[in-house]
């Protein structure tokens, strides 16, 4: 996964990736969409007529990143691009907020760009082109289409509650006391409930990223605790444990004992505080094992955190979210809360879920509710450079004419910046020249998915490695290998 995403953009529609600087307020107000644009033919620079052939990709999902291409003529002027809502998608009240984009790089042949769509900004764009102040329209369009993963989605409970969702789905399971503690130990088992949650990315075509997880009843819902939370619980507890706090005691009389061994002066006193100081503790600690460590790892490892958790595509990713026991349970009894009054720093408080078991157990989560949020999102490759993920569909091997004639479907990224395509052998020995073209119904090159179909003929069968050659002459090695049978 290239990495990183652009779901976390607020909810403005545009904002610019990589080296280029977000156009803020503070630094010039966004154009107002005109009632009627100038027609793009008025626009008349120095002996050129600007005229735009295709904009590719024409779509995208909101909560996606891609890098945008407008194909033309005498596009090689100091650009911006304003987007803006078409009034015959969405009514005035409820339409995307207009933005300004910035031209990564031009030619005269064509302009690039990076848009981020945040979540919730789907719509028909209109593509207008700035100049002095003035609007004018390329008479395309780009469309945002909804991911329709914007709202929270209810886990399947043993009653099967909540409507199904196209693009996710989920399940999940209450930890009993006796579980958590074992897992996550008693700090967090005392103060949390914790529920695993299995969540399924069922898109084939974007990855999920997880952002809220909430767990309550009908009536009341928390949203879980980042997994920083229950660190945080883990490690104070494990300060006042009895396996530390045994090491600590041991090893403040052994500090005592070697000082007072080395005022008397006496060896045998001497050796004596060398075993207790050294061997002693050594063999005492390795008796006593130190769980800690691996309970914080299991934290990490499985806790929920809101900054880290992406599904990949038609995958499966299992949870651990943590609420407070104290909104959702009893308050314990109240001579226990005595002595943890007296000595709480030796006898934390255990939440009445702890004493829940069997049947009471069962009936405690019977109206337990679940939901997850979060955005579908596209991969994105800032640094420009291609990838290439894929062949489509995955085959076995290609045959020579078929390559030669139609080609074979590739999926990567920033495939628009590559010049031409070399098939290596394994010897070394073959190469092919090869090329990407457009896939069927575009113009142009789309950065994620084109045609790789190879030029002449003769070429012996085997395994060939896939490289890509830019304009400058730089040349990128790929992963996937495609094997040529002759026909």
């Amino acid at each position: 996964m290239g990495t990183m995403w652009a779901s976390r953009a607020a909810f403005s529609l545009i904002t610019l990736v990589g080296s280029l600087c977000l156009l803020s307020p503070a630094k010039a107000a966004v154009p107002q969409c005109p009632a009627v644009p100038l027609p793009l033919s008025q626009l008349q620079l120095p002996g050129k007529a600007i005229d735009v052939t295709a904009i590719t990709p024409g779509s995208l999902y909101d909560g996606s990143v891609s890098n945008v291409r407008i194909d033309g003529t005498n596009l090689d002027s100091a650009w911006s691009i304003l987007l803006c809502p078409k009034p015959a998608a969405s009514k005035p009240s409820e339409a995307p907020p207009t933005a300004v984009v910035e031209v990564a790089k031009s030619t005269s042949a064509s302009l690039q760009m990076m848009l981020t769509a945040a979540p919730g900004t789907a719509g028909e764009y209109s593509v207008y082109f700035l100049n002095a102040d003035k609007v004018y329209d390329s008479t395309r369009t780009i469309s945002i289409a909804s991911s329709a993963d914007t709202k929270y989605v209810s886990c399947a409970a043993p009653a099967n509650r909540g409507e199904p969702d196209a693009n996710i789905a989920c399940s999940f399971v209450p930890l009993s006391y006796e579980t958590e503690l074992e897992v996550f130990g008693k700090g967090v088992a005392n103060r949390f409930i914790a529920v695993e949650v299995i969540v399924r990315n069922k898109n084939s075509d974007l990855e999920y990223l997880l952002q809220d997880l909430r767990i309550g009843t009908p009536d009341f819902m928390l949203s879980s605790y980042d997994k920083r939370i229950p660190q945080g619980v883990s490690q104070k507890q494990e300060q006042f444990s009895a396996r530390a706090i045994i090491v600590r005691v041991t090893a403040a009389a052994a500090s005592v004992l070697t000082g007072v061994a080395g005022f008397a002066g006496s060896q045998l006193l001497q050796y004596t505080a060398n075993v207790y100081a050294g061997p002693f503790q050594t063999g005492l600690q390795s008796a006593i094992p130190d769980l800690s460590a691996a309970e914080l790892s299991r934290l990490d490892n499985l806790a929920f955190s809101e900054s880290s958790e992406v599904i990949p595509k038609n995958s499966a990713l299992a949870v651990v979210g943590f609420v407070p026991a104290d909104y959702l349970c009893p308050a314990a009894n109240p001579s226990v809360d005595l002595g943890r009054h007296l000595f709480g720093w030796v006898m934390p408080k255990r939440n009445a879920f702890s004493t829940y078991s069997g049947a009471d157990l069962r009936n405690l989560f019977v109206d337990f509710t679940v939901q997850v949020a979060g955005t579908h999102v596209q991969e994105v490759n800032p640094s420009g450079k291609p990838t290439l993920k894929t062949l489509i569909p995955p085959a076995a091997s290609y045959s020579l004419a078929a390559l030669q004639k139609t080609g074979v479907a590739v999926e990567g990224s920033a495939l628009s910046a590559v010049a031409k395509v070399e098939l290596v052998s394994s010897d070394g020995k073959t190469v092919i020249p090869a090329a990407l073209k457009p896939i069927a119904g575009e113009t142009s090159v789309d950065p994620n998915v084109a045609q790789l179909v190879i030029s002449g003929g003769g070429y012996p069968q085997g395994d060939y490695q896939i490289r890509f050659i830019l304009s400058d002459g730089t040349s990128v090695q790929t992963d996937p290998k495609i094997t040529i049978t002759t026909p």
